[in-house]
């Protein structure tokens, strides 16, 4: 598998592995272990709140749902969660650029229809999956072609209930402190 299938099929479904809006942290980690806390998305409140898996970061509400996801394309090399690969063996590395045609036509020979956002930014193109959402941004300044620089997704909204006075810690922070939570690795 290339990179450009892996991006191919979050194009197509949305998902990364077992990650997807509105899976919940703890099904996630049984799969994947624990993520590295990637911190608040808000300085005055702990939720929502940013994990990672290699270039796979989630955004995750209180009540543990996955908000939203992206795939941080613009380093040399990507890493993606993985399952069944082995004890201790979580990622998949690829170690290319993904241009903008490329891209399009692996989508395209996949049945994945696509359409540029009508919102312009300078200096980039976004293509959004109309399937699954899945927004696809191309930065233009590249010499030679415009290249991915990330892939994300967000779901819908919801209201999360409140938190119960005694609720345990769950491992992601739901406790009083705001400390990190146990289980998790810290991105500092």
């Amino acid at each position: 598998m290339t990179v450009i299938d892996e991006l191919v099929q979050f194009g197509l479904t949305g998902a990364v592995g077992p990650v997807r809006c509105g899976a919940l942290l703890g099904e996630i980690a049984a799969d994947l272990g624990a993520p590295l806390d990637l911190g608040r998305v808000g300085k005055q409140r702990r939720w929502p709140h940013r994990f990672g898996y290699g270039d796979l970061e989630l955004c995750a509400c209180r009540c543990r749902r996955v908000l939203s996801l992206t795939v941080q394309t613009w380093r040399e090399a990507i890493e993606l969660p993985r399952t069944g690969l082995g004890p201790g063996q979580w990622f998949v590395r690829y170690r290319e650029r993904v241009g903008q045609s490329e891209l399009m036509a692996a989508l395209r020979a996949a049945g994945c229809a696509v359409e540029e956002d009508a919102r312009p930014v300078p200096g980039q193109v976004t293509l959004r999956a109309l399937g699954s959402g899945v927004a696809f941004v191309f930065g233009t300044d590249h010499r030679e072609r415009a290249l991915l620089e990330c892939a994300d997704v967000w779901g819908a909204g919801h209201d999360c209930p409140p938190v119960e006075p005694g609720m345990p810690e769950d491992g992601f922070g739901l406790g009083e402190g705001w400390g990190p939570a146990p289980g998790l690795r810290s991105a500092t």
